[in-house]
């Protein structure tokens, strides 16, 4: 999908907003260094998602009911990957199937696409990953 740069930037501005009007206490102020702005490009650009899509894979990880949900309600873990998006869209439409939360790891910071991300980011930023992770607010 070939998107302007403007529109490209509405678009993300847009999922970001779709979320923000879900956690009103988000304190990220949405900007093209962000993580998450990152990964959303991605998925409009180069996986071809639809705004729509990425806003029902929002709905999808609030419909999911997996452990420790709390402390990882986090708009980077629906974007950080096509197979993420489409987990959590399954889940939105009911179809959860495979995806059910009591088979997946409670630990995120493990995750293989959330460690490579974060290690890349890290790196372009002069920063070990525990330092990278510290600004990000992860605790």
């Amino acid at each position: 999908m070939d998107l302007s740069r403007p529109k490209r930037r509405k678009d993300v501005a847009a999922v970001f907003e779709y979320w923000r009007s879900l956690h009103q206490d988000e304190f990220l102020t949405p900007h093209s260094g962000l993580r998450e702005w990152i990964e959303i490009e991605k998925r409009l650009t180069q996986d071809g998602c639809t705004l729509d899509q990425l806003r029902r894979a929002i709905d999808g990880i609030h419909a999911d009911d997996w452990e420790d949900r709390a402390r990882n309600l986090e708009l980077f873990h629906v974007v950080k990957s096509l197979a993420a998006v489409q987990r959590f869209v399954r889940i939105a439409d009911g179809d959860a199937g495979e995806d059910s939360s009591s088979r997946r790891k409670t630990d995120w910071r493990e995750d293989p696409d959330l460690l490579k991300i974060d290690t890349e980011l890290a790196a372009e930023h002069g920063l070990t990953l525990e330092e990278y992770r510290k600004q990000c607010g992860d605790p």
